[in-house]
C-alpha cells in the first residue's frame, strides 16, 4: 500500500506533504514520512500528547517556545504487537526561535539549527542561540536510561558573572570581566517524587575576571580559578546551592524565602565536602592563611538589609594572619558554639579571650565587643592595608589586659566607641602601662568625603624613662613620673597620623627623674625635641652629676604647640638640684632641625652653706646660709649661660651668647662654642 497526501493537519500544524506506506500486508508496518510546518509551541504540544509524551513529558512540560519551525518526521508504526514498538525519527529546523524554561529565568532567543528526536530522546549539536543577549553554542543529548533518563542541555559562551548570577548583584562593584562558561542543564525525563525536575551546573575557570573581594576570593584577571555552582533553579529554598571555588573552598547554602537571606549553610576551607547542617546555622570550618576582617565588615555594612534573622554561627576556624585596619594578628584560632549574638572564643599566640559580634537592626548599629587577656599586633604593609571608612565601623566595647604592638608592651587598653552621624566617637580611650597612663576621648569622622581624626587625653601615670624605652630612643632618661594634657587632630584615619599634618597642643610634666648620658643615636631621637643630649656634652660648668651620673631633676614641664611640621615652646623648663635649664624656640619635626634658645642656670649657691660649715664651723655656715637666702638667686642668675641652637638634629650648632653690658642687659654678642 502506498498513499501520498499533499495537505493535512496535525492538531494546529499544517502538513505540507505526507507519504504512508505498508510494504507487506502480512507484516503490517505503517511507515509515514512527512513535512510539517507551523509554530514551535504547537509541535511541542503534539509531542507531549503523543506516545513520546509518556517518556519525555517532564522535559516538554518545563518548556515554552515561540516562533515558527519546520518538522521532518519519520514514523514506523507496527499494526500488530508481534512487530515490536513504534519508531520515530524527527528533525526540527529552528530559525530564530525562542525557548523558555517555565517558572525560571532561563530564556534562549534567536535559536538556529536542527533539533533531532527519537524514541531515545532529544539531541542537537551546536545550536546557535542567545542567552541574556549573549551568543551561545547549545548542544542537547540524553543521559541514563528508562526511568532514570534525563535530557542534558550543554550551553557554552561568555557572559558576565553578575548577569548570570543576579543573586549576588550586591557584589557587582567588586567583580569585573566576562569569562567563558559551561552551563549544564539536566532535566529529568520522568521525574520521581521528591526529586528535582531539573538541576543547573555552572562551571568556569574565571579567566578574564578580576575579583576585588577579601581573601580567599580575590583574584587577578589573568589568574585561573575553578568555580562550580550546582543549583536547582526556582527551588533554592528547598534544595541547597552547592559551591566549589578553587581547591580548598566548598560550600552548601540554603536560601531563605524570596532569596532574602541564608537559612543554613556549611562553608569549609579545608577542601572537604560540605553538607547542610541539620539545624538553622552557618558552619564555618577549616584554615585560612589570611582573613581581613576590616574588608568583610565594610562589605557587609554596605550590602546588608532586610528583616531576615541571621542564623547562629558555629565556627572552628584557624587563621595564620588576621588583618584589621592596617594591623595583623598571627596564629590564632576561633571557636563558637553559642547562639545569636555571635560569640567566639579566641586562642593562640596572637590573642586569647572572647569576641562577640551583634548585628545591626533598625534601631541600633552593629557592635563589636571583646575581652582579651592578651593581643599581639603587628603593623601591616601599607600596600596591603585595605582602606577603612569610619561610617562602616561597628560600635565597640573592647578591653585588653596586655597589648603588644610591634614588639612593644603597651599595657592595658580600654576602648568604647559609639556611632555618630559622621563616623565613630570614642567615649573612652584609656591606656595604662609602665611607660604612660592616660584617660582619653576621640573621634574618627568622615564629613563630605573628608576623613579627620581627633584625640585628647589627660596623662596621669607612667614614667618618662619607660616611655623613652617604649619609643625606642635609648635609655636617655631614668624615672620621671608623668603628668599632663594632650590635644591633637589630623586629616585622615588614626593610622594617618603624621608630623606633617597634625595640629596639636600639649602640656608635659615629669617629676623626680634623671637625664643620663646617652649615645648619639638615642639623643637624636628622644631629645631632638629639646636638644639636651648634645648640650650636656657642651656645658662648660663642671657639675659632677651632669658629667658622671647624669642630670637629676625635680621637675620637667612645658607647653608645646605642634603645627605645620614644627613644635614650638616658650617655657620648657628642667629644674634640678645643680642647675635649671630653660628652653624656648622651634624644633623642625620634618626638616629635623633646631632654632632654639637654651639657658643654663647653675644652682651654685646651693652648695655654699655646706662648704661654709665644713670650712668655718656652724657659725660661718649659718652666716653663709643667710647670705645665700638674701642673694642666692641673683648669684645664680649672674652665672647663667645662654646658647643659641641651630642646625640639624644629627649635627647641631651651638653658639654661646655672652652677657656684657654696663646696665646688665644682654648685648647679644655671639661666641662659637668649641
Amino acid at each position: 500500500m502506498h498513499i501520498t497526501g499533499t495537505s493535512g493537519r496535525i492538531q494546529d500544524s499544517p502538513v505540507k506533504r505526507v507519504v504512508a506506506v505498508i510494504k507487506n500486508l502480512k507484516k503490517p508496518l505503517l511507515q509515514i514520512e512527512g513535512t510539517v510546518g507551523g509554530t514551535l509551541p504547537g509541535m511541542l504540544a503534539y509531542t507531549g500528547n503523543s506516545p513520546l509524551g509518556r517518556k519525555f513529558g517532564g522535559f516538554i512540560e518545563k518548556l515554552d517556545a515561540g516562533g515558527d519551525a519546520r518538522l521532518q518526521l519519520e514514523l514506523d508504526i507496527p499494526l500488530v504487537r508481534r512487530l515490536g514498538e513504534f519508531r520515530v525519527n524527527g528533525v526540527v529546523t529552528l530559525q530564530n526561535n525562542d525557548l523558555i524554561v517555565k517558572q525560571e529565568d532561563i530564556r534562549f532567543t534567536d535559536i538556529q539549527g536542527m533539533l533531532r528526536f527519537t524514541r531515545k530522546g532529544v539531541s542537537a549539536d551546536k545550536l546557535r542561540a542567545k542567552l541574556l543577549g549573549r551568543p551561545m553554542l547549545v548542544s542537547v543529548y540524553q543521559q541514563g536510561a528508562d526511568a532514570d533518563s534525563s535530557t542534558v542541555v550543554d550551553i557554552q559562551g561568555e557572559v558576565g558573572v553578575i548577569e548570570l548570577l543576579p543573586e549576588i548583584s550586591m557584589l557587582a562593584p567588586h567583580i569585573e570581566g566576562m569569562p567563558k562558561w559551561q552551563a549544564v542543564l539536566e532535566i529529568q525525563n520522568q521525574p520521581q517524587a521528591g526529586e528535582p525536575v531539573l538541576e543547573l551546573l555552572l562551571r568556569s575557570n574565571l579567566k578574564g575576571v578580576a575579583i576585588d573581594l577579601p581573601h580567599p576570593f580575590t583574584k587577578q584577571a589573568a589568574e585561573l580559578r575553578e568555580l562550580r555552582l550546582l543549583v536547582v533553579p526556582g527551588q533554592e529554598k528547598r534544595y541547597p546551592l552547592k559551591i566549589s571555588y578553587g581547591k580548598r573552598l566548598n560550600a552548601a547554602v540554603l536560601l531563605a524565602a524570596n532569596k532574602s537571606g541564608v537559612r543554613k549553610a556549611n562553608i569549609r576551607f579545608d577542601g572537604g565536602i560540605a553538607q547542610l547542617p541539620d539545624r538553622q546555622e552557618i558552619l564555618l570550618s577549616g584554615r585560612l592563611d589570611e582573613l581581613d576582617l576590616g574588608r568583610w565588615v565594610s562589605l557587609f555594612s554596605t550590602n546588608t538589609g532586610g528583616d531576615h534573622k541571621v542564623p547562629v554561627l558555629t565556627v572552628d576556624l584557624a587563621v595564620d594572619k588576621f588583618l584589621l585596619a592596617g594591623k595583623q594578628v598571627e596564629d590564632i584560632s576561633a571557636q563558637s558554639r553559642m547562639p545569636d549574638p555571635w560569640h567566639f572564643q579566641v586562642r593562640g599566640e596572637g590573642a586569647s579571650g572572647w569576641v562577640r559580634w551583634v548585628f545591626a537592626d533598625r534601631a541600633t548599629p552593629a557592635k563589636l565587643m571583646a575581652n582579651l587577656q592578651h593581643l599581639v599586633l603587628m603593623s601591616q604593609d601599607s600596600e596591603k592595608s585595605a582602606p577603612v571608612h569610619p561610617n562602616t565601623l561597628p560600635e565597640m566595647d573592647i578591653s585588653i589586659d596586655a597589648l603588644n604592638w610591634n614588639q612593644r608592651d603597651l599595657g592595658s587598653i580600654k576602648l568604647v566607641g559609639k556611632r555618630s552621624r559622621y563616623g565613630i566617637s570614642f567615649e573612652t580611650l584609656d591606656m595604662h602601662s609602665k611607660a604612660i597612663g592616660f584617660n582619653g576621648q576621640g573621634a574618627w569622622l568622615d564629613i563630605d568625603g573628608q576623613q579627620r581624626t581627633r584625640f585628647n587625653a589627660a596623662i596621669d601615670g607612667g614614667e618618662l624613662g619607660e616611655l623613652t624605652d617604649l619609643l625606642g630612643t635609648g635609655s636617655a632618661i631614668k624615672g620621671g613620673k608623668l603628668g599632663g594634657d594632650f590635644m591633637a587632630n589630623w586629616p585622615g584615619s588614626p593610622a594617618d597620623f603624621s608630623p606633617a599634618t597634625v595640629e596639636a597642643e600639649f602640656d608635659l610634666r615629669a617629676e623626680d627623674g634623671r637625664l643620663l648620658s646617652v649615645d648619639k643615636g638615642g639623643a637624636g631621637k628622644l631629645l631632638s625635641l629639646f636638644s639636651l643630649n648634645s648640650l650636656q656634652r657642651r656645658l662648660t660648668l663642671d657639675f659632677t652629676d651632669v658629667y658622671k651620673e647624669g642630670f637629676s631633676f625635680d621637675k620637667m614641664q612645658g607647653h608645646f604647640v605642634v603645627s605645620e611640621g614644627h613644635a614650638v615652646t616658650n617655657d620648657f623648663t628642667i629644674k634640678g638640684t645643680s642647675a635649671t635649664i630653660e628652653i624656648s624656640g622651634r624644633t623642625g619635626l620634618l626638616a629635623h632641625d633646631y632654632d632654639q634658645r637654651v639657658t643654663v642656670i647653675p644652682q651654685v649657691s646651693s652648695t655654699l652653706p655646706i662648704a661654709g660649715a665644713i670650712a668655718g664651723g656652724p657659725v660661718v655656715g649659718a652666716a653663709v646660709f643667710l647670705a645665700d637666702k638674701l642673694v642666692g638667686d641673683k648669684f645664680n642668675r649672674i652665672t647663667r649661660v645662654r646658647y643659641q641652637v641651630s642646625g640639624s638634629w644629627d649635627d647641631p650648632v651651638y653658639k654661646r651668647l655672652e652677657q656684657k653690658s654696663r646696665d646688665g642687659n644682654d648685648v647679644g654678642i655671639e661666641v662659637d662654642e668649641p
